[in-house]
């Protein structure tokens, strides 16, 4: 083989590398490019504002296929304004698409699935006719107002328009219950969690406050002192009790002695005895600072020589306290 034969042969196999080394190139190349959706903003200034994240120019870029959330801010001064129309149009020629009023009822609309860079989203501001009205709310400590799921601060006016219907939803902090809920100063009864209100067309004011939950406590004694006579067993057996908790108390004896009854705000002599208060009356006696004893007392049935021992040898006695904040 000649010089020039070889030196053809090696040039044939450098120029099927570069093709192959180019068209490799171009292939990653398409592989990392990401394609990109565009849609031009048209609305009247003097109306609003439209704003979105990403703005380039006239024009908002998001990725092809991606949504887009824009949101509607209205002047309030000197003139009132709302948005009362939205459309789309693709760019295709074709007419103007209107979004449904319920998709931007709060000022906000999110354009999903966007494509193409011929598109075009059209705002409509028009002069606020309508008449409002403000709910003033005062909010206690230790819990929270939400309308709307939005958190409602003490002080603040929740702005709606006549003939609105509204719900307030409360939410006490933990180891807290409602207390009372005023409607222009007059009393919710019974106190409510939410409060619903309709056809709102006058100012109005809303006051809730909030209380600590009654925690309640069983302590367990015997009088006489008299080792292993009888016992209670609670159930559920906690450190505290929730206001109205049920709770089952149960007497067991030493085979020496024998049930009598139960005593102090309990009676009868059923083998388990269940006891609720309720939550009126259970804050009533926290206030006043009273004891609600729940008691057993136990007889002697032991024969000691030629007598019997009669009479009460043993009290098993339970109290119930109210907790203090």
């Amino acid at each position: 083989m000649s010089i020039k034969t070889v030196a053809r042969s090696n040039s044939a196999q450098l120029s099927k590398a570069a093709i192959f080394v180019f068209v490799m190139a171009l292939v990653l190349l398409q592989a990392s490019v990401v394609f990109a959706a565009e849609v031009h903003v048209v609305y009247d200034e003097n109306g609003g504002s439209v704003t979105p994240p990403f703005i380039y120019g006239d024009a908002v870029v998001v990725t092809d296929g991606e949504s887009q959330l824009f949101r509607f801010t209205t002047k309030n001064a000197p003139i009132r304004y709302k948005v009362t129309k939205v459309e789309k149009d693709y760019g295709l020629g074709g007419a103007l698409e209107e979004v449904p009023p319920a998709d931007y009822a709060d000022d906000t609309y999110t354009w999903l699935n966007m494509t193409g860079d011929g598109n075009v989203l059209f705002v409509t501001f028009e002069e606020d006719t309508t008449t409002y009205y403000n709910i003033t709310v005062i909010c206690g400590a230790n819990g929270s107002v939400y309308y709307r799921g939005d958190l409602i601060l003490s002080g603040s006016d929740v702005e709606v328009a006549s003939g609105t219907d509204v719900v307030f939803n409360f939410m006490p902090d933990v180891d807290y219950v409602m207390n009372s809920v005023y409607w222009d100063g007059v009393a919710e009864v019974p106190t409510p969690r939410d409060l619903e209100k309709s056809n709102i067309v006058e100012d109005h004011d809303l006051s809730v406050s909030f209380v600590r939950l009654a925690k309640w406590y069983l302590e367990t004694s015997i009088f006489p002192d008299l080792v292993g006579a009888g016992w209670i067993t609670i159930e559920p057996d906690q450190i505290e009790y929730d206001d109205g908790s049920w709770v089952e108390l149960t007497y067991d004896t030493n085979p020496d002695f024998k049930f009598n009854q139960w005593g102090g705000d309990a009676s009868g002599t059923a083998h388990t005895y269940a006891q609720s208060r309720g939550c009126q009356e259970q804050m009533k006696d926290r206030a006043e600072g009273r004891l609600n004893a729940v008691s057993a007392e136990i007889k002697t049935v032991r024969a000691v020589g030629d007598h019997y021992l009669e009479g009460i040898l043993a009290r098993i006695e339970k109290k119930l306290s109210g907790a203090t904040d």
